[in-house]
């Protein structure tokens, strides 16, 4: 009955894409134990997603992680050897590499992650697996729902489970790898040292600038009195800082976006997920404005300071 009410609940609410069911069990391949995940391929059911071949159709095939390829040293094509619970072995045929959520079958167990895992077909994992009983309900929201409209779907499937079953059958938010949990607790440093290089950049600006005017003062005078006005001087200084803040721009954004997408591709490696850079335009472009913005105000004292030269004054002492 609760197994009904949630898929009722599944196929009406118009926050939910796809939907499916995954039964959780351990595998042994070639002598190593891994938490497997048995799918239901029905069409339009929400599935781990793909990264390379395809998904298990059929009972003599499997998929993995790609941390758990690297481990067994297979990949598509390839022929792995499945010892079974009753001492039955069997060939399976790599066809594909996955990504998978972390699930497991019980609090404490191994749970699969980003590039660690089998996934098989729901038939050989119950052949093959021992039996816990536990089976997933998996959800694709659609990507135009809203937040408060997905946590509705999550909590009205948790008051079911407690009103039908509330030992066996709960609900839970979507379950995060161990991996992103980690990185997600370090997002704020890389933020918090991009501030702090920023504001080194901007104080050696201002020094660079505050250096120059007093290596140039007899420029400035000898400008001055040639018929430059204060203003005139201010924004000299200001066109310096300007040019500084270009060439920096230059130089950075190309270094940045290449570096960024090649040290994501590292990272993304290691944890053992696609590798899908993206480029933020927007936030480059308003980048580009507030760092030539930034320049000008770093360049307003010094450019004042550059302004208040006493031509008299230095040609005299020169």
């Amino acid at each position: 009955a609760g197994r009904e009410a949630v898929v009722d609940l599944l196929v009406s609410s118009p926050a939910v894409a796809r939907w499916g069911t995954v039964s959780l069990s351990d595998l042994t391949v070639d002598g190593a134990p891994m938490p497997a995940v048995g799918i239901d391929t029905r069409r339009g059911a929400a599935l781990p997603t793909l990264v390379d071949g395809r998904l298990p159709a059929a009972d003599d095939e499997i998929a993995f992680g790609r941390l758990t390829e690297r481990q067994l040293g297979v990949g598509p094509g390839d022929v792995v050897t499945v010892d079974g619970v009753d001492g039955e072995r069997s060939r399976l045929k790599v066809v594909g590499t996955v990504v998978l959520p972390g699930l497991g079958t019980y609090p404490g167990s191994d749970k699969t992650s980003l590039g660690e895992g089998a996934v098989v077909t729901r038939t050989t994992l119950y052949r093959l697996g021992p039996q816990f009983g536990r089976d997933d309900f998996v959800v694709q929201f659609d990507s135009d729902a809203s937040a408060g409209a997905r946590r509705a779907v999550v909590a009205t499937a948790g008051r079911i489970a407690e009103q039908l079953d509330p030992e066996g059958f709960t609900a839970a938010e979507v379950q995060r790898p161990s991996d992103i949990i980690a990185y997600d607790r370090v997002r704020s440093v890389p933020l918090v040292l991009a501030l702090v290089l920023a504001l080194l950049a901007f104080a050696t600006l201002a020094h660079a600038l505050v250096s120059a005017i007093r290596r140039r003062r007899r420029d400035f005078a000898l400008l001055a009195t040639l018929g430059l006005t204060r203003r005139q001087v201010s924004s000299t200084i200001a066109w310096q800082a300007t040019t500084v803040g270009v060439c920096a721009l230059l130089i950075g954004i190309p270094v940045g976006v290449i570096g960024g997408r090649w040290a994501w591709g590292l990272l993304a490696d290691d944890l053992g997920t696609p590798s899908e850079p993206r480029v933020p335009l927007l936030a480059v472009a308003i980048g580009v404005v507030v760092v030539l913005a930034l320049c000008n105000v770093v360049a307003y004292v010094p450019g004042r300071i550059a302004a208040r030269i006493r031509p008299a004054v230095v040609l005299r002492s020169e």
